[in-house]
């Protein structure tokens, strides 16, 4: 039962890891760019100009860090899961740790915000305040197109390792129930986010909006439990234990072909 739980949390975190991987990889080929082109509708005087090169550099450290981070947390899961017998509460708990350490990402991007906001004139942070409002407004709008966003995901990333194990009618049948029980649970987490965006959203609509406060609220619901992806890991705890060896075995092998894929894509 235990190894069944280690290989769908394994199989979670490899999936969260790999999209905040894949961010700051971003940031560092093609972030830094369009961050750039942003900055230029805010025209930055001389000395603004030079401390916002300064901040590119540290930016792009931070990138490059976080990837190296990243790459050795599935380095060590990989070379624990070719164990002959892995130590899965060593593996869950380490995942477990790793994985709260993601607010500190969060942290680590909303300090430069705070730095960058600090070095402009009002004039310059009026206009920075409608740059966020604007990106508010498209990811609230995005949710109301698409509501359904959060259960799709959690729904097609255990459907692309299911469709794999050649599950039985019982196994078929609880899967299906699982469905209706995670678009359920998601509702509730879109329920919230959009109060938290439209919240976020109005404060940057104040004549002098605290950034400070802004961000620490930011922090604050980040670190609230349980998260979105932390429900993702029970539900994939839950369906998980209905494996059987065999289906057991082919996932270990899923597990660890993705894993060699992803750390070679981040040692590039």
């Amino acid at each position: 039962m235990l190894k069944s739980k280690l290989i769908v949390m394994t199989f979670s975190l490899l999936l969260t890891v790999l999209l905040e991987a894949c961010g700051a990889s971003m940031m560092i080929d093609s972030g830094l760019k369009r961050l750039d082109e942003k900055v230029a509708e805010i025209k930055l005087d001389e000395s603004q100009s030079e401390y916002w090169e300064g901040m590119k550099l540290r930016m792009k450290a931070s990138a490059h860090k976080i990837v190296k981070q990243f790459a050795q947390y599935l380095i060590t899961v990989k070379r624990e899961l070719n164990k002959e017998n892995p130590d899965v509460d060593e593996i869950i708990t380490y995942l477990k740790r790793q994985f709260r350490k993601k607010p500190s990402v969060l942290k680590i991007q909303l300090d430069y915000y705070k730095e960058f906001h600090d070095i402009l004139r009002p004039n310059q942070k009026a206009r920075l305040y409608a740059m966020t409002r604007y990106m508010f407004n498209r990811m609230l709008l995005q949710i109301k197109k698409k509501p359904n966003t959060f259960s799709d995901q959690t729904i097609s990333k255990l459907e692309d390792l299911l469709d794999e194990l050649d599950l039985n009618s019982v196994q078929i049948k609880y899967w299906k129930n699982m469905k209706i029980r995670i678009r359920r649970h998601a509702r509730r987490h879109v329920k919230q986010y959009t109060k938290h965006l439209t919240r976020l959203r109005g404060e940057l609509k104040k004549e002098k909006p605290n950034v400070t406060k802004i961000i620490a609220y930011i922090l604050k619901q980040s670190n609230k439990k349980p998260s979105l992806p932390e429900e993702q890991l029970n539900y994939y705890m839950e369906l998980n234990d209905l494996l059987y060896k065999k289906q057991r075995l082919k996932a270990y092998s899923i597990i660890r072909n993705k894993l060699s894929k992803i750390i070679g894509f981040l040692q590039k």
